[in-house]
């Protein structure tokens, strides 16, 4: 497990917790098969994934000219677009 992100005090990789939701488990099932993984820790996970997520998005959509007036204050990142497209 070199590596790979898991939840703190756990061995529990996070990325089990997308897995099982994708596969269209609830976040219940998921705490039920990895009891080690607080409620508190897998929804703070989600919250921060979705943050970055949310993040990534706006930043592609960004105006260029705001981001050259204002270069200190926006992060600038690789966005979906830019992959899916090319």
């Amino acid at each position: 497990m070199h590596g790979t992100l898991v939840f703190a005090g756990t061995r529990v990789p996070v990325e089990s917790l997308i897995q099982h939701l994708i596969a269209g488990d609830s976040l219940d099932v998921f705490l039920d098969n990895f009891p080690t993984v607080s409620r508190e820790q897998a929804v703070a996970y989600l919250q921060m994934t979705l943050e970055l997520l949310m993040r990534v998005l706006l930043n592609e959509h960004l105006p260029y000219r705001l981001r050259v007036l204002f270069p200190n204050t926006i992060e600038v990142g690789y966005g979906w677009i830019s992959r899916m497209e090319g």
